[in-house]
Order: structure tokens, then sequence, then C-alpha cells
């Protein structure tokens, strides 16, 4: 068991066995609890891999056996990482599958230190101090990264029920075009027009920003009664059938939000991969590792997300052909759960490998450095400077 996500090559075995008597010995976690009902086990790990933000010793943990078992696997996570009681949201970042080095989980140790949600690590969105009060107050089943939405949104448009909607809707991880999203939250406050209206628009901006650089598009002088026409019309041409007999038109006013993402879905869904460049898979140590082209605007931003980098605001190369991006990720033979390790840019032109970064832009672990090299070999890549 390696910790590579972390950049360093350091055994979780010694630190994981610090924890594993206390939930053994004092709790049912392990012997009773079934794993359809809390998977305990990967939190453990994920807690063994931030043994560098341990407060305390997992040894002074005193369980209360009268909580469910996921408040007594809370209880263990906030023993060792918090300082001062957080939001429930907060608890959630522990049960992310993916990464051991998730974004999330570092910013609940930076929460726990007692440090402030606006000085976050990695990509940070714009958080103003009203929008930092009101992330505490997000709904408990949120993620961090929807909590963040929530609470930038709230501070604008002091509606919870609308502000989680927009948390939730596709605006919820795109925070790497929060030039456009910021002013817009306040057009509309100012507006109070019908929320249908703010989600027409805003499908209709997600859509520009993907399709554009990410300073190619601005709401400099524009107003919210213009956006709606504007939207109408780019969805109204977007509903023009592609063939004969296509059933994709949309008549009259049904720019629902399930039509709008059929539509969006079949311009925008994902552009063309790299020809001559398959899948890749390939095992060594007790470990997978599987290299895949990223194609569509959902999957950069989930991956520079995840990796805590700017590869989510890269849609605008992919489209117009100028660049591939590719993410290298890895599984333990015995668990199966694939982690993001490597996120590579590829120019399309050239066929030559431009970049390679790692969690928040570090250099690969030579492991990774290694299998690139052999991917690039065998695809005919480029992978000199």
């Amino acid at each position: 068991m390696v910790d590579h996500d972390r950049g360093e090559a350091k055994p979780l075995l010694l630190w994981l066995g610090r924890i594993l008597p206390s939930v053994e010995l004092r709790t049912p976690l392990l012997t009773r609890v079934r794993r359809d009902v809390l998977n305990t086990m990967p939190v453990l790990v994920r807690l063994a891999a931030h043994h560098r933000d341990w407060i305390r010793d997992p040894e002074t943990w005193q369980p209360d056996l009268c909580k469910s078992p996921r408040d007594l696997l809370v209880s263990l996570i906030e023993h060792l990482l918090a300082r001062y009681p957080l939001p429930r949201f907060c608890e959630n970042a522990w049960f992310i599958d993916g990464p051991l080095a998730h974004i999330e989980r570092e910013w609940f140790c930076h929460l726990g230190q007692g440090k402030n949600v606006r000085t976050f690590g990695g990509w940070m969105p714009l958080i103003s101090r009203r929008a930092a009060h009101e992330f505490y107050s997000a709904p408990t089943h949120f993620q961090m990264r929807e909590a963040l939405r929530y609470g930038q949104a709230q501070a604008i448009v002091k509606d919870r029920d609308m502000s989680c909607a927009i948390a939730k809707s596709r605006l919820g991880l795109d925070f790497i075009h929060d030039a456009i999203w910021i002013p817009f939250f306040g057009m509309w406050a100012n507006s109070r027009r019908d929320p249908e209206e703010f989600f027409l628009v805003a499908d209709y901006l997600w859509a520009q920003a993907q399709e554009n650089d990410i300073h190619g598009f601005n709401l400099t002088g524009r107003n919210f009664p213009s956006l709606v026409q504007s939207a109408k019309r780019f969805f109204k041409k977007l509903s023009e059938p592609e063939l004969p007999g296509d059933s994709a038109r949309i008549s009259g006013g049904e720019l629902n939000a399930s039509h709008r993402n059929f539509l969006l879905d079949r311009r925008l869904s994902q552009w063309e991969p790299l020809e001559g460049v398959g899948p890749y898979v390939t095992e060594r140590s007790g470990w997978r590792y599987e290299i895949r082209e990223l194609i569509n605007a959902t999957e950069l931003l989930a991956e520079g997300s995840d990796m805590a980098h700017c590869v989510g605001g890269y849609g605008s190369r992919c489209r117009t052909g100028s660049s591939s991006i590719f993410s290298l990720r890895s599984c333990d033979l015995e668990n199966g759960v694939l982690d993001r390790e490597v996120t590579m840019e590829v120019s399309r032109l050239s066929r030559r490998l431009v970049q390679a970064r790692a969690w928040k832009n570090s250099l690969p672990h030579p492991t990774t450095r290694r299998i690139i090299l052999e991917w690039c070999r065998q695809f005919g890549i480029s992978a000199k400077a």
C-alpha cells in the first residue's frame, strides 16, 4: 500500500496499524457492521494517508458506542483531524471514492485546524466574507464543493431554495468560470426574474463558456432580459434538426431543462478522440494502471476538481482540435477502486506530450512517469520537451 497520490512513496501500513486496533477492539465497525451498511476500511485508509494532518493520536480516541455506525466513524475522523466542530456536510468528504489525495479531504483538514474557508488550497473559487459565512449553513447532504457554490450564491441571491438549486445544477462544479457566474448571480438577484429563466440563461452561458476561451465571453454591457432572449434564440437554433427525420425540434415554449440538456448533450457532450490512440492498461506490483482520453466538458471539470488544477477550462482547446487530455488512473488489484494519478495534455497537431501533472500540478511519481513514457512509445507520441 503506497501513498502515490500525495506525491511520496510512503507506506501507509504503519499509520493504518495505529488506527486499526482502536477501531477493531473498541467498536463493532469492522466486526459487526456489514460493508453494504458502512464501508469502514476505505475511510481508515484515507485517514492513514492524512497522518501528517493528525492533531490527536488514534490511541486516545474514546468512542461512544451509543452512536450509529456512521456517527461513530465520524467521531474518529473528528478526533484525528478537527480541533473544533465542523458542519455536518464536511464529513461527506471522507466517503467520496477516488484518489487518496482528494481536494475535499484536504479542505476538511484545513478547516479542522481552525483555518479559514477563504484560504483553501488548490484551485480556489471567489469566496467573499459573506459567502464564507453562508458556506457553513449549507445542507448536511451537500459535498463541500456544493457548499462552496451554495455560499457564493446565497451571499448574493439571498434565497435558500434558489441557492440550493444552483449548487445542485451544472454550475455546482464549474468554478473555472466564476468570472461569469458571480456577476450573473448578481444580475439575476437585481432583476428577480423567474428562476426558470435563471437556469435557461445559465445553460446558455455554460455552453458559451465551454465553446470559448475562458476569457472569451463576459457579461459586460449585458442585462438579464437581453440574456434571456439570447438564450432562447440559442436553444431554438440548436433545436433545428441536424438530419432529415431528426426528432429534436422544439416547438413553442418547450425549452424546459430536460430538452436543454438533450440539446447541449448533442452539441457539447464529446469531441473526436485523438486518432490512433486506444485504451491502455498495464499491471505491475499488484497495481493496474489505465490511461484514457477525456472527451467531454463534464469529464474535464471532474478531473480538474479532483486533481486541484485547471484542466476543467481546457474544453475549448479540445473542441477546436488543438489538444487532447488524457487521465492516468491506478487501482490496487485487491480493492478495485480507480484513483486519478496524472492528467496529460497532448498536442493533436504535433502528437507531442505537452505536459503531465499530478495532484495540485505536482510532478508525477517515478512509477507513473515510466508508464507514461511506455504509453507514448506504444502510440507514437513524442515525450520530448
